[in-house]
């Protein structure tokens, strides 16, 4: 059967019994390589809470802190970059020469958006409010 896609909610994996479920096909061959599970009301709403409970420690972190889990992201896309590719490769028929291409662009993003970081000014930028 492959893998199933389940939701990852407040740091832990989700599989809340599926309504519908969908096939994940290789394009490339069409062969099912998993499934996803389409997420009922009560996991979205799950979603939602955990959401809602995590933003404001994320709005009152200062923006250095923030850019330190980002650079921490991009960490992690550097170290897998070729397993995150191959992943792309299986599920989205692309070469694995764009695959790695679509991660390195993820990374430039990531070190662009903490970049932005050095355009703040003021003491109240700076303060993290």
């Amino acid at each position: 059967m492959g893998y199933v896609v389940s939701s990852y909610i407040d740091g832990l994996s989700v599989n809340s019994a599926p309504l519908k479920a969908c096939d994940i096909y290789n394009p490339a061959w069409g062969d099912v390589i998993g499934h996803v599970n389409f997420a009922s009301h009560s996991t979205c709403d799950a979603a939602i809470a955990a959401g809602l409970r995590a933003w404001p420690n994320w709005a009152s972190t200062p923006p250095h802190k923030r850019a330190q889990v980002l650079f921490k992201f991009r960490e992690l896309l550097e170290r897998y970059q070729l397993d995150l590719a191959n992943m792309v490769t299986r599920e989205h028929g692309k070469k694995i020469a764009d695959a790695k291409g679509s991660i390195a662009r993820a990374i430039e993003l990531i070190e662009f958006h903490c970049g932005l970081l050095t355009q703040l000014q003021g003491s109240l930028a700076l303060s993290g409010f």
